[in-house]
């Protein structure tokens, strides 16, 4: 795939933990600050409180997600998120903006169109390789509720492992004190 564009990483997708951007895979621990690692972001909040945050080289993400889903459930996921987004059309409409920014890819929600300061809580999902975030379907920004109806086309078979690898997915994650 070709990465249409790309910026320093900016400051919504550095970790509160470290005070920076992410530097090492939540899982393995792979240093992503090296040049030519690519990596997923996430981070979620209720309202605007940061409740977890995690990185992922792509190698962990892989793994772990592609074990234990069974095809039925990977298809099904891959269908509720193309049948609700062109990604590719997304892309090249927010690229080809003159006022280009990232606040435009994560500030709707990807399948309901919600906008994050709308919704109780939300994830945004950024793609970066070493030190760079990276634009091509990502990134982007799922509302609570639309979460919850993605992990709903899980077959039952594959809620179940899916539910016990939510902790792993997160094993980097800050808590904050209430």
């Amino acid at each position: 795939m070709k990465y249409f564009d790309r910026e320093p990483i900016p400051e919504i997708f550095h970790s509160d933990a470290v005070g920076g951007p992410f530097t090492l895979c939540g899982h393995c621990g792979l240093e992503l600050l090296v040049p030519g690692v690519r990596y997923l972001v996430q981070k979620r909040f209720d309202g605007e409180t940061l409740v977890s945050e995690s990185a992922l080289c792509l190698a962990c993400q892989r793994q772990r997600f592609g074990r234990g889903l069974t095809r039925r459930s990977s298809r099904g996921m891959k269908q509720h998120l193309w049948n609700h987004v062109d990604f590719k059309a997304r892309s090249r409409y927010l690229l080809g903006r003159r006022d280009h920014r990232l606040e435009l890819w994560i500030d709707r929600c990807l399948l309901c169109s919600l906008l994050r300061n709308q919704a109780r809580s939300a994830a945004v999902l950024a793609q970066c390789q070493g030190t760079d975030l990276l634009y091509h379907y990502f990134p982007g920004m799922f509302c609570g509720g639309c979460e919850k109806a993605l992990a709903g086309t899980l077959d039952r078979k594959a809620a179940r492992p899916v539910r016990r690898r939510k902790a792993w997915w997160r094993p980097g994650w800050v808590r904050r004190p209430a």
